[in-house]
């Protein structure tokens, strides 16, 4: 004798077949939307995140540590030692991804928008840094109007927590 469901047995089976598959979906659909890199306005991660815990960053950022100047093309050293933080304006930023093991050490990597060119030719992606292998911060640091959508489109590829993504607007008046 087969046994057949009844009309309220399909009905349960149907309702939680469908609670299952929305509560999947809404999972899904989160989980897939905390994988986009988001980039931090500098200053509100020092706020939220406390000065005392991001003291590394604003060491790498404001004191005379080992680092590297890339302009037109050339690469300068600044101050001897194992170089933590590298500066690169954005139209000099494909010598970054072709150079050797220079960057082995950074620890920051600021790239220097300043010209309205520069926001819409900037496209990160993670092959562009795979020289950098202690790489934890990225600062887009612009003199010219620029949001966090502008500067999210600029970062793409990456997963979530590879680097920490942060932008500062120093607008010259």
């Amino acid at each position: 004798m087969a046994n057949y469901l009844t009309l309220a047995d399909r009905k349960i089976f149907n309702r939680l077949f469908l609670q299952f598959t929305l509560i999947f979906g809404v999972l899904f659909f989160s989980l897939t939307k905390l994988q986009a890199q988001s980039p931090i306005l500098l200053e509100k991660y020092i706020l939220d995140e406390g000065m005392e815990n991001t003291e590394y960053l604003q060491t790498l950022l404001y004191d005379n540590v080992p680092a590297i100047l890339i302009r037109s093309g050339g690469i300068q050293e600044v101050r001897s030692g194992f170089p933590q933080r590298a500066s690169v304006d954005a139209s000099d930023l494909g010598s970054v991804a072709n150079s050797e093991d220079i960057f082995r050490t950074v620890k920051l990597l600021q790239v220097n928008l300043t010209k309205e060119q520069d926001k819409s030719g900037l496209r990160l992606n993670p092959d562009m840094l795979k020289n950098f292998f202690n790489l934890y911060y990225v600062l887009i640091n612009s003199t010219i109007p620029l949001t966090q959508e502008e500067v999210s489109a600029m970062v793409s590829g990456f997963e979530e927590g590879q680097y920490i993504f942060l932008f500062t607007v120093n607008s010259i008046m």
